[in-house]
């Protein structure tokens, strides 16, 4: 019974010992962040602020690590703003840029073009990073917005929005069989609504008019934005399919993964590609799909966008211009006629929507 009654007691003295330890860490760790946050505001302080001189001097280390910290957050903040700039080429060095162009489309086999929210931007859709996008207005949390929340933003829904010059001109270029085919990071439906056919499109982030099936893979397209109630993780439209199982939106969300089928087509285009040209993307998320970058035979990239990108220096071509301009171009280079305008009657969503009008608002 003694041997018992001095093992209890052990037992009390560690966790008395282990919980006497983790209080002194936990005012330790307390007074670090008092003090941190006072020589942070000292070395804001006027220079001939006594204290906060004396607060400086006191503690050496922990003001050179402050102003350490603080030189780095400034210098991502410059380079933030740096990257979100703006520069288009002059008209000469565009010239040479889109003949180039021309003739590595000429001369490909298999060219396969990305596009990225910069296509969409003259339709009044916004982009993510350019200096009015919502990533740069809002920062972190909006790159998670809802599409209805992104249609207050364009002050417009997205069945208001029309394929800009851009949109027609790929289309015109696949219809000549110069493009064979699109991978589009756009949820807008612009360019199935241009004349791409689904058949030469992969949408790796969805489309706002089209719903999925789970049970059966049906994937209808509808006149309306079907994403009323999408959030992150949250897909249900409240429709059911023919075959009685519910549906789903094709929204992919940053952090979601991109459907099984929609990935091994975009893998399958960036085996096939022999040329791969980057429209209106920061290529901030098309970085990191490997199977675009590590193919065996590395294909020329050509970059259109008037921001910097992570893959500027590997690539073969970059033309710093606005996506409708650069196009219409390249047309004109290739003797190419300006594309038919937009026509409703040949969109298939306008068609969904003049067969089955839009519900009521939920």
């Amino acid at each position: 019974e003694m041997a018992d009654s001095s093992s209890s007691a052990s037992v009390a003295d560690s966790r008395d010992a282990k919980k006497a330890a983790a209080a002194i860490e936990r005012s330790r760790r307390e007074a670090a962040a008092a003090l941190s946050s006072k020589i942070r505001a000292a070395l804001r302080a006027p220079e001939h602020d006594a204290a906060a001189a004396a607060l400086l001097a006191a503690h050496p280390a922990e003001a050179t690590a402050a102003r350490a910290a603080a030189a780095r957050t400034a210098a991502r903040k410059a380079q933030e703003a740096a990257n979100a700039a703006e520069v288009e080429d002059d008209a000469a060095t565009l010239g040479r840029g889109v003949a180039r162009l021309a003739a590595l489309l000429r001369s490909a086999r298999h060219a396969v073009v990305y596009t990225g929210a910069g296509v969409s931007t003259s339709a009044r859709i916004p982009d993510y990073r350019g200096p009015q996008g919502i990533w740069t207005q809002h920062k972190r949390g909006a790159h998670n917005a809802s599409s209805a929340a992104r249609a207050q933003l364009m002050a417009m829904p997205f069945e208001d929005a029309r394929p800009t010059a851009a949109h027609l001109a790929l289309a015109e270029l696949h219809r000549r069989g110069l493009i064979a085919a699109v991978v589009s990071q756009n949820v807008d439906g612009l360019h199935l609504r241009s004349g791409v056919p689904a058949a030469a499109l992969c949408e790796l982030h969805g489309n706002v008019f089209r719903e999925r099936c789970a049970a059966c893979g049906a994937e209808p397209l509808r006149g309306f934005d079907v994403t009323a109630r999408s959030a992150y993780h949250r897909h249900a439209t409240g429709r059911a399919c023919g075959c009685g199982a519910p549906l789903a939106d094709t929204i992919v969300y940053f952090g979601e993964k991109v459907h099984g089928a929609t990935l091994a087509r975009a893998q399958a285009e960036a085996a096939a590609a022999d040329l791969c040209i980057f429209v209106g993307s920061s290529l901030k998320v098309l970085q990191s799909y490997k199977f675009i970058w590590q193919q065996p035979r590395r294909p020329p990239i050509v970059i259109v966008n008037l921001q910097p990108t992570p893959k500027d220096r590997s690539a073969a071509l970059k033309i710093r211009g606005r996506c409708d301009d650069v196009f219409a171009r390249l047309l004109a280079a290739l003797d190419l006629p300006p594309p038919p305008p937009y026509d409703p009657a040949a969109d298939p969503v306008a068609r969904a929507a003049a067969e089955n009008p839009p519900p009521p608002p939920p």
